[in-house]
């Protein structure tokens, strides 16, 4: 080979080698962390695919190579298992790291509270007024009895079919969430309470458990003090024992459709199966959401004789065992109001 050539080659050879180091510079490159300035949100909508998503992360600037993102996602076999929803990333995470976020569905949590004794509606209207879930799209999904069938009694016919199954408490849920999954995080809490213990002091009471929701959540509705919900309790079980009509307020509310403000004497006389003051016995099933502390009532009734209660104006009530005593009862808790 002649002078020429053999300079020829080298500077090809050279061509060559300086053109690889820069190809494997720029892929070094590609593969480093995207040069963020704090952390960054973003979204990924339901339907998005990966490309869909490269294109997300690509414009917010948060990875340097869409391709290089969609090499890694298929590679792993991840393409079709991204989540949707919405992520916060941090400076610092490499291609690959955003890739096994996204197929892990660490999104960004929904802080929401349910507090005790709410209603279906009253949470529907929560999650509404957050923004997180649709009213109407929440109370259509709560409306499958089929979530709870091992739990309602045959031919049941439910205002709310979830009413009382849904546990109050605070919940985290992926932001984008359907209806759907709202439900069943609390409905979950719920279903927890249902062990092998529970069922045998519900054995203890004679209730099975939708009964004890059901009178969980009168308890629930009627106490304002924590030491007066076992008292409120044996009031109804001694109601209960004798076939003494229930006549209890808050269903009254319930069957009316409210939550508050005072019944008139025509209330009384509504016609629903949830009016405990025409119905003798527990309404059909729970008129909202009890807390531990109602349920554990009902579990663990106080044991008092006292078959009447009424408010006393400070929170607490005033308890009777004859309808003398509760006449009196009354007149007091009138005077100490004025």
């Amino acid at each position: 080979m002649s002078r020429r050539g053999k300079l020829l080659a080298v500077a090809l050879l050279g061509g060559a080698l300086v053109l690889f180091v820069l190809a494997a510079v720029e892929i070094n490159y590609l593969f480093l962390p995207a040069k963020i300035v704090g952390t960054t949100s973003f979204v990924i909508e339901p339907g998005d695919n990966a490309r869909d998503i490269a294109d997300t992360l690509y414009g917010a600037g948060l990875i340097r190579s869409r391709l290089l993102f969609l090499i890694i996602a298929r590679q792993k076999g991840l393409e079709a298992r991204l989540r949707a929803g919405e992520y916060t990333l941090e400076p610092g995470l490499t291609v690959e790291q955003i890739v096994q976020r996204l197929e892990k569905g660490q999104v960004n949590p929904w802080s929401f509270t349910v507090p005790e004794g709410t209603t279906v509606m009253q949470i529907a209207d929560i999650l509404a007024e957050k923004g997180y879930a649709g009213r109407d799209e929440f109370l259509e999904a709560a409306r499958d009895p089929d979530l709870v069938k091992e739990f309602l009694p045959a031919g049941s016919s439910l205002k709310e079919p979830l009413e009382g199954y849904l546990a109050p408490n605070t919940y985290k849920v992926r932001k984008g969430a359907p209806a759907e999954e709202f439900i069943k995080i609390m409905l979950d809490a719920t279903k927890s309470y249902y062990t092998q213990e529970f069922k045998q002091r519900l054995d203890g009471v004679k209730l099975t458990f939708h009964e004890a929701l059901t009178l969980a959540s009168i308890v629930e509705r009627e106490a304002a003090l924590d030491s007066e919900r076992p008292v409120i309790a044996s009031v109804y079980f001694n109601r209960l024992h004798i076939g003494m009509k229930l006549d209890a307020d808050p269903t009254v509310m319930y069957a009316i459709g409210r939550t508050t403000g005072d019944l008139a004497l025509k209330d009384l006389e509504y016609d629903s199966p949830y009016n405990t003051y025409r119905v003798p016995g527990l309404p059909p099933g729970p008129i909202a959401c009890p807390g531990l502390k109602s349920l554990e009532a009902v579990l663990s009734p106080s044991g008092d004789p006292y078959l009447y209660f009424v408010a006393n104006g400070d929170r607490s009530h005033l308890f009777s065992r004859t309808l003398a005593e509760h006449m009196q009862n009354i007149r007091r808790a009138r005077s100490s109001s004025r």
